[in-house]
């Protein structure tokens, strides 16, 4: 498991503030043990409200984009690399159990990393694509 400082911007996230500022709370990393994996435990909260955010069709062109932690009130700002890493867009039709794996990101994760810096560049977006075989239905999306 990685503990990570940074967020989902897009599709937003359950229960995600409208201002952008995401607080602490959605950039401090998952527990050790998974007991709030996925979405913070929040998918299985009474009050939270599942409204999908997204719609993603099979075949088509998608994308995720990540933000950093700003330790200064927790809204978008800088992003460590901490010498880059991987990531995977997955989706889940059985609210978490069992996840589907739509593509993985072999290194630069977060991404545009200058050399001799720890900082990762502002266009945190991935693309991926929809497998053509991806059924219909309300999912949760992870990364």
């Amino acid at each position: 498991m990685a503990l990570a400082h940074a967020r989902i911007k897009y599709p937003r996230p359950l229960a995600a503030p409208t201002d952008g500022a995401g607080g602490n709370f959605y950039n401090e990393p998952l527990k050790p043990d998974g007991r709030d994996f996925p979405c913070k435990g929040l998918h299985k909260k009474a009050g939270v409200s599942k409204t999908p955010t997204t719609t993603w069709k099979a075949g088509q062109e998608a994308y995720f984009e990540i933000l950093g932690h700003n330790s200064v009130g927790g809204g978008e700002g800088s992003l460590a690399a901490h010498s880059g890493g991987s990531c995977q867009a997955s989706l889940s039709f059985d609210d978490g159990e069992t996840w589907k794996v739509l593509h993985s990101y072999h290194g630069g994760c977060p991404r545009d990393v200058r050399l001799g810096s720890n900082m990762a560049g502002p266009n945190q977006t991935f693309p991926f694509l929809v497998p053509e075989q991806t059924r219909t239905g309300t999912a949760l999306f992870s990364w």
